[in-house]
């Protein structure tokens, strides 16, 4: 199969898969997989991230901790 097919077809899954709620999103994982997103997510949210557009949304300087964004701007 050409290169360029297969990763025609990725990205196209990908932004399929984006365009899904996270809940969704993630049933195309295994268990372990979600459990480890799970996690991830707690241990962002104790450290002060804004999950409230999940993940994703967490490109957004404006939802990190300002003790992020202080590093971040130094």
């Amino acid at each position: 199969m050409p290169r360029s097919t297969v990763t025609a077809a990725l990205r196209a899954f990908r932004l399929g898969c984006n365009a899904l709620p996270e809940p969704v999103h993630d049933l195309a994982f295994a268990q372990p997989t979600r459990d480890m997103l799970a996690a991830s997510r707690r241990r962002l949210a104790a450290a002060g991230y804004d999950l409230s557009k999940g993940l994703k949304g967490l490109t957004d300087p404006r939802r990190w901790p300002s003790a992020v964004e202080g590093r971040r701007a130094a």
